[in-house]
């Protein structure tokens, strides 16, 4: 390819930069804080033999295994730093957020530009062919560099035994190695799909994928494993061995996936796919030409994957529930979150609904942010060209949020009892679990009001549902290791629906949060009711 074809590609990774600057910055600071900050409480929670001891036996579980890895092969726990137990535990979950970040930030400069017509724009000015691809591929070097740099230093900075700076320099090129690889493949399938959404959805389903290959792999075979680009993560002894091997495999295989990019970008038209979509009906039903069936034509794949991969989850969690109290009683990182004197499977299945909870906001906002999405891509005005009212069409989406907040719970829930059930001698309490799946639902209905109210009356502020989000979850994994953020989970709602569980639940507190979210609700919908659309 001549140089013709990346002419101006130094503007071009400039306008990126500043056009996803605050992404950029949210991203690494939120991983960095997170990384560092768990890190610092890991001295405290296995500064002992008895708590390596309690891990290394943890480790030999399968489903834990399935979870977290294969584990270090040592002759004798005593060999494992704080370093090591610390990367079993966090490196991979760390290393699938870097490669959502990767996908999300990727997906905006690719193809939603080309979608919102910003790419044709570009193109209508002195540059070449692939010059916006490459600055878009340089801009993502440049942010795992980034991170690489900052986490890496942070690490070693910190002190903590064996944390090393060459094995912290490896743990921070793992997340950017996989930040790469990923980027790589949302590079090639947002030339193969048609749409930002089906590019997302594809870009997702590998990373699944690879999860699942790695996970079987881990357990039952490896060669699976070796497959997968997180088999490779969790193959890099990182604190003990310290192979490179991982790091460079990623990064050979990103750059291989990105030249693929480049050369399916050249032979496509602006504005498609190499792989077209299929071709509608030439009528749409009736069912269709109502708002609830065209919100549901939109969504229907991506809640249908959220749906699969929530299952799937929720079943990997309760299948550990056979071996809680042999595995995890004297485990210091899990006491942590449990009260004293509690039944441990309550308390386990209590903290699991929990988390899995908090991920299950990111499906029910999407559905009230695709509304905005229709506005920004000005598809809106054919909404209302039609006898169809603003107010009628925001209820919709927040309805059709309302029943997919419960439908996913239920799956959660049905997903931990089957497989619990199928492991553990004594049968799991159904209406309990049901209790505690149920506990979590005024949370999802307060995110969600939340959204209204954002794209009702501040639509360029919505990403604060996202930095709440985050916070709620750094409150909840960390509140309950570092007492000092004690104060701070107060601010939190998942800190607040906790108190619903028990024998003694507080009942005020869902008065409280059902009252504010309706609150937020009205205020949200007569916002969107007398604001400019876009």
């Amino acid at each position: 390819m001549g140089s013709h074809y990346f002419y101006g590609v130094k503007n071009l990774i400039f306008f990126i930069l500043k056009q996803q600057r605050l992404k950029i910055l949210l991203w690494i600071i939120g991983l960095t804080l997170v990384t560092l900050s768990v890190a610092m409480a890991y001295p405290d929670l296995y500064g002992d033999d008895q708590a390596k001891q309690a891990f290394a036996y943890t480790m030999e579980n399968p489903a834990m295994v399935a979870m977290l890895g294969v584990g270090y092969e040592v002759a004798d726990f005593l060999e494992l730093s704080v370093g090591a137990i610390f990367a079993h535990e966090m490196l991979l979950f760390t290393a699938i957020a870097v490669a959502i970040m990767n996908i999300l930030l990727t997906i905006r400069s690719t193809r939603a530009d080309e979608e919102d017509g910003r790419l044709e724009l570009v193109n209508s000015l002195p540059v070449g062919r692939l010059a916006y691809l490459f600055a878009t591929f340089i801009v993502m070097v440049f942010v795992n560099v980034s991170l690489l740099s900052v986490v890496g230093i942070g690490l070693y900075a910190l002190g903590i035994e064996g944390f090393s700076l060459q094995a912290s320099l490896l743990y921070s090129s793992i997340l950017a190695g996989v930040g790469l690889f990923f980027s790589g493949v949302t590079l090639v399938f947002a030339q193969l799909a048609s749409t930002s959404r089906t590019t997302l959805q594809w870009s997702f389903l590998v990373l699944v994928f690879a999860y699942l290959l790695r996970a079987v792999g881990d357990v039952d075979a490896e060669g699976l494993s070796l497959l997968s680009p997180l088999g490779w993560v969790v193959r890099s002894g990182v604190f003990i061995e310290n192979d490179w091997w991982p790091t460079f495999l990623l990064l050979i295989v990103g750059l291989v996936l990105v030249l693929v990019a480049f050369f399916l970008h050249v032979r496509r038209d602006l504005g498609s796919g190499m792989i077209s979509e299929k071709k509608g009906k030439e009528k749409a039903s009736r069912f269709l030409q109502t708002p609830l069936g065209f919100l549901w034509r939109m969504q229907r794949t991506q809640l249908l994957i959220w749906f699969a991969m929530l299952f799937l989850f929720s079943a990997s969690f309760g299948a550990i529930l056979g071996d809680l109290e042999g595995y995890y009683l004297e485990l210091d990182f899990i006491q942590a979150f449990i009260d004293e004197g509690a039944d441990l499977t309550n308390e386990f299945i209590q903290m699991l609904f929990a988390m899995m909870s908090l991920l299950t906001v990111v499906p029910v906002v999407l559905i009230i942010f695709s509304l905005k999405g229709e506005e920004t891509k000005l598809r809106a005005e054919y909404f209302y060209s039609r006898a169809v009212s603003r107010v009628h069409m925001l209820v919709v989406y927040l309805c059709t949020a309302f029943v997919a907040s419960i439908v996913l719970q239920f799956t959660i829930l049905i997903g931990i009892w089957a497989t619990g059930n199928a492991v553990m001698e004594q049968a799991l309490d159904f209406t309990m679990i049901l209790k505690v799946a149920f506990s979590f639902i005024p949370m999802l209905f307060f995110f969600i009001s939340f959204a209204v109210l954002l794209i009702g009356l501040l639509p360029k502020w919505s990403p604060l549902v996202w930095l709440y989000l985050v916070y709620c979850f750094l409150m909840f994994y960390l509140g309950g290791l570092i007492d000092m953020l004690d104060i701070w989970s107060e601010l939190s709602i998942i800190s607040h629906m906790l108190k619903l569980l028990g024998d003694n639940p507080s009942y005020p507190v869902l008065i409280v949060v059902s009252i504010l979210s309706l609150l937020l609700t009205v205020i949200g919908i007569w916002g969107y009711r007398n604001r400019d659309i876009a």
